[in-house]
């Protein structure tokens, strides 16, 4: 009996013990001066707050509770008296359009490094300029500042974004922001042309501004564009989606012209039709040719050698082409092909499309419709 008893009281023990390690984890505390700084020309932001919140141990997922916060004063510091490594601190501009998380707090590697998600894939440019300004730039204050005993976070303000949907937006820009009630310059900018309504005079227009981050979709802007935009002395990121004209070798060349800006976008390239080999032969090898749609009878087995000279081409669809068995195999053995669509094609019969996919069975998708 009494040996069940020292079993139960050493159960309970180690339970309580365990609880206590728990409660205690992350119970470490330490004194935080945040600073927040503005992007462009590095002065005080004095226009946000400072809020530090705390969930409670045993309600992790539960609504979190305001510890300690204020309005920066006029240096953009705001003094944090005992902060956690697990609070979570918020940085919210007084306009409501920017609002900051900072958790967790050390070690500095945690803190300095942008959180990856398996969903979203690698952060954005904004977010990789962010983190990196978010180092360099704490380490240099407390660099400066050896003998402070607090821990010392330097945030760079991220400015309030600012949309325009085509040329003329941008063209009355100040009359546009007075209606909009922002007083200060712009500084994030994303430019979406629905209609192809944002052209390289949207660049030349903003130039005036203090850019730090672009975003373009769906936009006019060519290379030449992107050239100017990358010259703008203050940019630190430009993203891109879903632009025609746009081309790999207009971003290698704003990318030799301001390799301090991080440059993040896939080029989408058109789809080049052909209609018959004469087009073929005389297609530009530099052109950065991904995707070809054979359209009539004027193609045939004799074009497939003019389109193994493009490197970078993944894409074949043919429509009622020439091409027969002998093409569609050579077209398979394009290594560097991934995807061969046949449309309304008689002439290449069932069997001779599952030899083609005999050749490439792993790398090669064809299909007809």
């Amino acid at each position: 009996m009494d040996h069940a008893r020292r079993f139960v009281n050493r159960s309970l023990l180690i339970v309580l013990l365990s609880i206590c390690s728990l409660s205690c984890a992350g119970c470490e505390t330490r004194r935080v001066l945040v600073r927040v700084e503005r992007i462009a020309d590095r002065m005080p932001a004095t226009d946000v707050r400072v809020l530090q919140q705390r969930r409670d141990w045993l309600l992790r997922f539960g609504w979190p509770k305001e510890i300690d916060g204020g309005h920066v004063d006029a240096a953009g510091e705001f003094e944090l008296r005992s902060v956690r490594r697990t609070d979570t601190i918020t940085i919210a501009a007084d306009d409501g359009y920017t609002t900051q998380y900072l958790p967790p707090f050390w070690p500095d590697d945690e803190l300095f490094e942008p959180p990856v998600s398996p969903l979203f894939g690698e952060p954005s440019a904004r977010s990789e300029v962010y983190y990196r300004l978010l180092r360099e730039r704490t380490i240099e204050a407390r660099a400066a500042a050896p003998d402070d005993r607090r821990l010392l976070i330097v945030v760079p303000l991220l400015p309030r974004q600012v949309q325009f949907a085509n040329d003329e937006y941008v063209q009355n820009l100040d009359e546009e922001l007075k209606k909009s009630g922002m007083k200060e310059p712009v500084e994030y900018v994303d430019l979406v042309g629905v209609r192809g309504d944002i052209t390289d005079r949207s660049v030349a227009l903003l130039k005036a501004q203090p850019l730090v981050f672009a975003e373009l979709s769906w936009t006019r802007i060519t290379d030449e564009g992107l050239l100017e935009l990358a010259s703008i002395p203050t940019l630190k990121a430009i993203e891109f989606h879903t632009n025609r004209f746009i081309t790999q070798r207009g971003i290698d060349r704003a990318r030799t012209l301001r390799p301090d800006v991080v440059i993040k976008g896939s080029v989408m390239t058109p789809v080049v039709e052909i209609r018959d080999d004469a087009a073929s032969a005389l297609l530009d090898v530099q052109g950065n040719v991904r995707q070809v749609h054979l359209i009539g009878e004027g193609n045939t087995d004799r074009g497939v050698a003019s389109l193994a000279r493009h490197s970078g081409l993944r894409i074949v669809t043919l429509t009622r082409t020439g091409l027969t068995e002998v093409g569609l195999s050579a077209l398979a053995e394009l290594t560097l092909v991934q995807n061969i669509e046949l449309i309304d094609h008689a002439s290449i019969s069932d069997e001779g499309i599952e030899r083609a996919k005999a050749l490439r069975p792993s790398t090669l998708f064809i299909r007809r419709r």
